[in-house]
């Protein structure tokens, strides 16, 4: 195998774990949609699959959190007026 080979396989891989992702994040956002699942609960199956760094990351402390949540409310009521 040359390295060529060995790469277009590594990008092949890495494609079907983005998809495993994209599935894995679709699941928990309907789980979240349809109240199965508490808004941390869906954190921690996001950080279970290693998605929750692409959903926002770093901004899952408390404070981040409690700060992101005012920000989406703040912006939606702005958006319903």
């Amino acid at each position: 195998m040359t390295r060529l080979d060995y790469l277009i396989a590594e990008l092949r891989c890495a494609s079907l774990r983005a998809r495993l992702w994209q599935a894995d994040i679709d699941a928990v956002g309907a789980a979240l949609k349809a109240g199965l699942v508490e808004p941390e609960q869906a954190l921690e199956l996001l950080a279970g699959c290693g998605a929750l760094d692409l959903v926002a990351p770093g901004n899952w402390n408390a404070e981040g959190w409690a700060e992101a949540a005012r920000e989406y409310h703040a912006n939606r009521k702005g958006k319903a007026a």
